[in-house]
């Protein structure tokens, strides 16, 4: 048995063990208590209001800027480093020398409204490589060192005779008119870079006053070979004048042709010089009228030798054009490297090109697929009874010396290139053109 003090010790150890358990439970009952009454204070206390800077930090417009502003601003570095600053480069890239708004660029291809430019503008830059702007002549910000293709530029050669009033109605079309459907149309920093702020102080008078003094400068300068920017060649770009008709009507004059009804004036923004005020309520005789004198514009200055070449867009293929705008021979390139790019599609062989590519620069333009081809175009049915009543005989006899001039056979039933031969119309009174 054991003795009486070990027995007491065993008690007295015994004992402090449950109090220390008894403790450690209390304590531990007493803190999930506090847990508990600090949880239910946060609770229902108010919370406290965000600051500005906390808002502003967390808003979904600024939490996404640097998506897209950092892309952007990377964007327009490269854009001033390829067409500004090449030369920054110089020994470890081989970049294109940058073009100045004064030196001269390959080739300016001039056509009416209607006749192909769009096409050809993508069919030179996507399929041949070459740096042509669609309406655009800002080398230091667009990819048109190569050349431009323009309806608006023919202006150029805007005979000297047109009357004040219509060259003030033409700069007022242009520059002072801002209606939401024309003011879209004509961008004056495609053709020049702007030295007006730009944020709003002042800024439509600053913009307006740089446009007319563009457009005063532009109009006839190439009669006097005084343009801000020179090309090396001038080419006349021309399709039939009716198959033109034909497209510009469903979209400009919907109805009856017939009916009266004014030129939209995003078209009068581009037509220059070339609309008249005179008999425009019917939209029908305007246009045709315009095509008129636009296309004799450009013929009077290639016999005077200011326009070097005249192709008709039915049986001209991009090869055809690019070697007449003279880039696939060094002695008349520009720019060398140009040379390659055109020969190596254009010298291919034509009945069995290796390369998509060369099948499509080979390929005549009304065959060339591209964003601005569109073989389920609406196209209006006209002849020379539709003209005469719009327009008089002097209308008519005016569009027939124009396909003579531009040499279409205005006696022949026209049939679009890419239609079948056997839906051409007979020749009657109402033939289709």
């Amino acid at each position: 048995m054991a003795p009486p003090n070990e027995i007491r010790n065993r008690k007295t150890s015994t004992n402090n063990k449950k109090k220390q358990k008894d403790s450690s439970s209390n304590n531990a009952t007493a803190a999930a208590r506090r847990t508990s009454s600090t949880t239910t204070t946060r609770e229902t206390s108010p919370r406290e209001p965000e600051t500005l800077w906390e808002t502003f930090k967390t808003h979904p417009f600024v939490v996404a800027a640097p998506y897209i502003l950092i892309p952007y601003f990377l964007y327009k570095l490269g854009l001033l480093i390829l067409l500004r600053r090449p030369d920054i480069f110089r020994g470890l890239l081989e970049l294109r020398p940058a073009v100045r708004m004064n030196e001269t660029r390959q080739v300016l291809i001039l056509g009416a409204i209607g006749s192909g430019t769009k096409q050809v503008t993508e069919g030179l830059s996507k399929v041949m490589k070459l740096e042509l702007a669609h309406e655009g002549t800002n080398s230091l910000e667009q990819f048109t060192r190569d050349g431009t293709v323009s309806n608006f530029l023919g202006i150029r050669y805007a005979p000297t005779s047109y009357s004040r009033e219509r060259l003030s109605s033409m700069l007022s079309n242009t520059c002072l008119t801002k209606t939401k459907a024309s003011g879209s149309v004509f961008s004056l920093t495609n053709y020049k870079p702007t030295d007006c702020w730009p944020w709003p102080i002042n800024n439509q008078t600053c913009r307006q006053r740089e446009c007319l003094q563009f457009v005063g400068s532009e109009l006839g300068c190439g009669l006097n070979n005084a343009c801000t920017t020179p090309f090396a060649r001038v080419i006349h770009l021309v399709r039939h004048p009716i198959h033109v008709l034909q497209q510009l009507v469903p979209k400009l004059c919907p109805g009856n042709i017939t009916a009266t009804k004014a030129v939209y004036p995003a078209f009068r923004q581009m037509a220059g010089v070339f609309v008249s005020n005179e008999g425009d309520s019917l939209c029908v005789a305007s246009l045709a009228w315009y095509l008129v004198e636009y296309n004799r514009a450009m013929i009077d200055a290639r016999k005077q030798k200011h326009i070097h070449a005249m192709l008709q867009y039915e049986s001209l293929s991009l090869c055809q054009l690019a070697l007449a705008a003279g880039f696939g021979d060094v002695d008349t390139a520009i720019y060398a490297s140009t040379v390659d790019k055109v020969q190596r599609l254009c010298h291919s062989d034509e009945s069995a090109p290796t390369d998509s590519k060369a099948t499509d620069a080979h390929q005549s333009l009304p065959h060339l697929e591209t964003k601005s081809s569109d073989p389920t175009m609406k196209l209006a049915t006209l002849s020379w009874n539709d003209f005469d009543a719009v327009g008089g005989t002097a209308l008519v006899r005016a569009l027939k010396d124009l396909c003579r001039d531009l040499e279409y056979d205005p006696d022949a039933p026209f049939v679009h290139a890419v239609a079948d031969e056997n839906t051409a119309t007979t020749t009657d009174e109402k033939v289709l053109i």
